[in-house]
């Protein structure tokens, strides 16, 4: 009984025996939920349970045997048992089939591999031996007890069956199946399933768990939820009629499409049409579908496939007869369609009509043919720009290539004229100064005055490559001021009137009244601009020609009766200009030529420019320097006829940036240190005998460095008479006599070997030692951005080659003057700050540091002056020497000075009293202290304290 225990029945006593479970034996069943029973012949029963193992009952000794516990089957329940032929007895759970001699009571697993999902519900075996299970939801599984394999079975599974519920063989050896979606019958030997419904007289379409079994005339039961079918499996007839699959209307957009209608494809009935064209936008369609099977049509199974667009054959059955298919791509279909009877029984040939989908016009063949021409035509093309630009690539890679390799010759030349020009600076210092001495020993006869011509002449020249090596390498800064154009132009052009005498050139100089208002220009780049262009002008202009020099006021366009031209300009907005124009009646320029001549060696053609020392330059520092001006130059000239050179540049203020503008400065020309020259230039010569009798006296002592001995031989002799001169012929030979003896100036080349003069003067004036030594710097390398890095090492002076020795040595008197000035105005005023004699900030920095420490003991009367110097990290010797250089005085009397002074400041601006002060200042004899104080201030302390006081 379901979970009521086992009722057996005797014939004999006709009362029936109980069986339930015995919880104080073991002799009794597992559980009271039983699931199976099974006759053993007449010796017993076997009997499975719902939650455990199996049981046997034995007749002849009515007690029970257990089985299969729940360690033994993984506490899976048994869903079934089924006895086999022999001793074969086969029980299933879950998850495995058992096997189980029952006569020896042995038994063993047989696991499924993990393709299987067992989840048995119902077991059998057939004729031959092959156990059969019924799953939930993977359909029949068979056991092949030869080969030990399991087999699905899933054809089943189309008929949307998920659980087989009851399995039972008839005599045929085919397999029933009570399912829950009806009742099966399967012919193994055929592979073919028969479904029976309520249509066929059954009674339902769910059955029960294993409720069936087979009567001893073959009859087979089935239990389910409407009551039990018995089925007569030889009385169970099947049809054998091959039914026809028809269609019986075509759709379109779901929509049924009649013959001949607006828009339709069909030209007669569908169900006798082979072939169907749709347009197209016709993409979506459908068939439905019927057969020539009558007898019980709800039955009827179709299978269909659109060859060319499906994988597979998709069945369905009589209920859903209409087949849809949508957004089909273009092109030749075959639809196909089988239909089966009642009873399964399916048609192999199927109903077939063909499709053909017209591709839309744009993936038509002539528009493919059309897209193909126009991709090779665009791949053409595309390949054509391609290598067309890629020749242009190259080529362009070879133009720059061969402006590189111009560059670097034109650099290479530049370097090398550049470096020539350098070295070329010493020499030229000898020469000249050579010339001076000659001039004022022998007077200014025509041969020297030749000669110092052609040493100033050249000397221009190497200006001139220097000057253009700072602008390509874009070293030089504008310094633009309010200065008088018109007057500017008349000094610097005037120069050449002498010149133009001696070639009886008729030379003219014309300014336009209305630039008598200052304008912004940098004096240095103009002067450079019109020297160059005069000098371009007088060298291609013969005897008896004409030249002019104009400064206007651009009003309008400027307009030349030349017929060739040529113009470069900085800045496109430039509006406001004036200009100076130089005409010329010279050899001219040609067309070919014009837009050459502001190239770098390029030279034109003239029969008188052997004659010339040239170097080729001229016109290309013109342009680099006008458009760094930004402003413009252009050049209009003729053939035989002449030349007019053009150079224009900015009126507005605002077209420089503020870096660029010196307000108020008279003229940004000479970068050389005139703070030391110019007040010296205004003594008169009572006062400069004056200085060099102090000079003479004092016997300055000057570290000459130039690697050069003429030259260093040279300027050792100009100052000798004056000045005691230490020579050196490098910047290290330089250190070291600065370390061995006291130098009082420094006169230093920048360009030497194994020390150049920048790191020669850095080291001196960043080492607290030697940080108060003047150092003047010498230098064959032009131009501000090189005296800024001379001057920005901390020199006090600098010079370009060649040097005028006049000018050097009236410089060097002028720093000692200031210097004695200095320390003389010190000495005058009593309560001046100590700091005031430095003249840099390492001497400040060393200064300030002395007072510290003066100041940290001023009031012990033993201050020594080793402390001093130990804290100062320098030796007695240098502390002396730095303090001598600084103050006149040696370190003993400086700090007896500022003592004196902190005792002036303390008595006048504290109002202490005498002894007061004296305690503060570390003096304890009052007879000392009233010697010294008169002998700094002139008068006793009283005095001293009277005056101040009555001054203020």
């Amino acid at each position: 009984m379901y979970r009521g225990g086992l009722d057996c029945f005797s014939h004999k006593t006709s009362a029936f025996k109980r069986f339930n479970k015995d919880y104080r034996s073991d002799n009794g069943m597992l559980t009271n939920d039983l699931r199976k029973i099974i006759l053993e012949a007449d010796s017993g029963l076997w009997i499975s349970y719902q939650s455990t193992g199996i049981s046997f009952y034995s007749f002849a000794t009515d007690r029970f045997t257990h089985y299969m516990s729940k360690r033994d089957n993984n506490n899976s329940s048994i869903s079934d048992l089924c006895r086999g032929k022999g001793d074969d007895l086969w029980v299933v759970n879950n998850e495995e089939l058992y096997y189980m001699n029952v006569r020896t009571k042995e038994y063993r697993k047989i696991a499924p591999d993990s393709a299987y999902s067992l989840r048995a519900q119902a077991l059998c075996l057939d004729e031959t031996g092959n156990v059969w299970i019924g799953t939930v939801g993977s359909g029949l599984v068979r056991y092949d007890v030869k080969n030990n394999r399991f087999y699905s079975v899933n054809d089943i599974l189309r008929y949307d069956v998920s659980t087989i519920y009851s399995l039972c063989t008839d005599d045929d050896n085919d397999l029933w199946m009570g399912t829950d979606n009806g009742l099966f019958k399967y012919n193994i030997e055929k592979n073919t399933f028969f479904r029976f419904d309520k249509k066929d007289g059954i009674q339902g379409i769910v059955f029960y768990p294993k409720a069936c079994m087979k009567g001893k005339n073959g009859e087979l039961y089935f239990g389910g939820t409407n009551g039990f079918t018995i089925i007569n499996p030889k009385e169970v007839l099947l049809s054998e009629f091959k039914p026809t699959a028809i269609i019986t209307d075509f759709y379109i957009d779901n929509a049924i499409v009649k013959p001949d209608s607006t828009g339709s494809p069909l030209h007669q009935s569908i169900s006798t049409t082979r072939e169907i064209v749709l347009d197209y936008n016709q993409i979506n369609f459908g068939f439905k579908l019927s057969s020539d099977n009558y007898l019980i049509p709800e039955k009827n199974r179709f299978k269909y496939r659109l060859v060319g667009y499906d994988q597979r054959w998709i069945e369905i059955d009589a209920t859903s007869r209409i087949v849809s298919y949508a957004k089909v791509p273009s092109g030749s279909y075959t639809f196909e369609v089988m239909a089966s009877n009642n009873d399964g029984v399916w048609n192999d040939v199927p109903t077939t009509i063909r499709i053909r989908r017209l591709p839309a016009p744009w993936f038509s063949w002539w528009a493919y043919t059309i897209y193909g021409f126009l991709f090779f035509t665009l791949g053409g093309t595309v390949l054509y720009y391609y290598n067309h630009q890629k020749k242009l690539k190259l080529e362009l890679y070879m133009d720059s290539l061969e402006m590189k390799k111009k560059e670097e010759n034109h650099q290479a030349q530049l370097r090398f004229f550049t470096n020539i020009s350098h070295d070329f600076r010493t020499p030229l210092s000898l020469i000249m100064a050579s010339v001076e001495h000659m001039q004022q020993q022998y007077g200014n006869n025509h041969y020297i005055r030749l000669l110092n011509s052609n040493a100033r002449r050249l000397l221009n020249l190497v200006n001139e490559l220097m000057d253009f090596r700072t602008v390509e390498n874009g070293k030089m800064k504008l310094k633009v001021h309010l200065s008088n154009i018109n007057r500017f132009v008349q000094e610097v052009a005037s120069d050449f009137q002498e010149y133009a005498l001696q070639k009886e050139i008729d030379y003219t100089i014309q300014c336009d009244p209305a630039l008598s208002a200052s304008v912004y220009f940098d004096e240095q780049i103009m002067e450079k601009v019109i020297m160059n262009l005069l000098n371009n002008a007088f060298k291609y202009t013969g005897n008896g020609g004409h030249i002019v020099v104009e400064t206007r006021l651009d009003k309008e366009p400027f307009r030349s009766g030349f017929k060739n031209s040529y113009k470069i300009q900085s800045n496109p907005e430039l509006v406001r200009t004036f200009s100076i124009l130089v005409k010329d009646t010279g050899v001219g320029i040609s067309a070919e030529s014009i837009a050459q001549v502001f190239e770098r060696f390029y030279k034109v053609d003239s029969d008188d420019t052997e004659a010339h020392i040239g170097s080729g330059i001229g016109l290309a520092l013109v342009k680099s320097l006008v458009l760094f001006h930004k402003g413009a130059i252009s050049i209009y000239s003729e053939r035989n006829k002449g030349t007019e050179m053009l150079v224009q540049f900015p009126l507005d203020k605002e077209m420089y940036d503020a870096a660029e503008l010196l307000e108020n400065e008279a003229s940004a020309k000479n970068m050389t240190m005139s703070y030391f020259i110019e007040p010296e230039l205004r003594f008169d010569n009572q006062e400069s005998d004056k200085q060099e009798s102090f000079l003479l006296r004092d016997r300055k002592r000057i570290l000459l460095v130039e690697d050069n001995e003429d030259l260093r031989g040279l300027m050792a002799g100009h100052l000798r008479a004056s000045f005691e001169i230490v020579e050196a012929g490098n910047g290290a030979e330089a250190s070291g006599i600065v370390e061995e003896m006291e130098i009082d100036l420094i006169i230093s080349d920048i360009m030497m070997p194994v020390k150049n003069g920048i790191t020669l003067c850095r080291e001196i004036k960043e080492n607290m030692n030697y940080s108060h030594i003047p150092f003047i710097m010498l230098t064959a390398r032009g131009g501000l951005e090189n005296q800024m890095e001379g001057l920005d090492s901390g020199a006090d002076a600098y010079f370009e080659k060649p040097v005028d020795f006049g000018l050097l040595k009236l410089t060097v008197q002028n720093i000692f003057r200031q210097q004695q000035n200095l320390k003389e105005h010190y000495a005058r005023n009593y309560f001046v700050d100590s700091r005031e004699l430095a003249a840099n900030q390492q001497d400040n920095k060393f200064i300030s540091r002395l007072i510290e420490i003066i100041e940290s003991r001023i009031d012990q009367p033993d201050m020594d002056v080793s402390y001093i110097a130990s804290e100062l990290s320098m030796s007695r010797s240098k502390l002396y020497a730095k303090v001598k250089s600084l103050t006149d005085k040696s370190i003993v009397e400086f700090i007896r000075s500022y003592r004196l002074r902190k005792a002036a400041t303390l008595l006048i601006e504290e109002n202490l009293s005498i002894r007061e002060t004296m305690e503060r200042i570390g003096i304890e004899s009052q007879s000392y202290f009233t010697r010294v104080f008169k002998n700094e201030f002139g008068m006793i302390p009283t005095a001293f304290i009277q005056k101040n006081k009555a001054g203020k």
